[in-house]
């Protein structure tokens, strides 16, 4: 059977008494895929952010493979709860933009800064503050079409993301 990054993030919290949530775990892993970051250096950063031993790191290594996957396919799929919370959705993607914008690491050569990467790392940044800033609106219309472009907008910032470290 095919490793599903859902049933791999469930695994390392569960098998390994990981202590974040599956938003967290999966945007602290989304990040690490789209560093460039040496396994040794990968590896420790799993090791030390993560809480987990070293036992975890052929699962943890087998989860980044999935993730890159879903993003080569584009078929990222970010777990947000069940459809009608809006304040846990809201709360899921503020913690899983939080923990990415934890692991994820920017090319260290000032010549390779993309404006645009800029960009969307400080609109993850206003979004992982979403339970300080902003409060669930009465309307579920409202929070729906909020819920949504979000979504759509961490999707398609992953893609471009992942479609930049490619081209390099």
């Amino acid at each position: 059977m095919k490793d599903s990054s859902d049933a791999l993030i469930h695994e390392i919290i569960d098998d390994y008494q990981c202590p974040f949530t599956v938003p967290e775990v999966h945007g602290f892993f989304t990040g690490l895929v789209l560093s460039n970051i040496s396994n040794i250096a990968l590896d420790k950063k799993i090791l030390t952010f993560m809480d987990i031993d070293e036992d975890s790191l052929s699962k943890s290594r087998r989860l980044i493979d999935c993730i890159q996957s879903e993003i080569k396919s584009s078929n990222l799929n970010i777990k947000t709860g069940k459809d009608t919370d809006y304040k846990a959705i809201f709360s899921s993607l503020a913690e899983w933009t939080y923990y990415f914008l934890i692991s994820f690491q920017k090319p260290d050569s000032s010549k390779n800064v993309d404006n645009r990467v800029i960009e969307i790392l400080d609109v993850f940044d206003e979004i992982s503050q979403l339970n300080q800033k902003y409060k669930v609106d009465d309307d579920n219309d409202v929070n729906k079409e909020s819920l949504n472009d979000i979504h759509d907008f961490i999707e398609k910032s992953v893609q471009y993301i992942f479609n930049k470290k490619d081209d390099k």
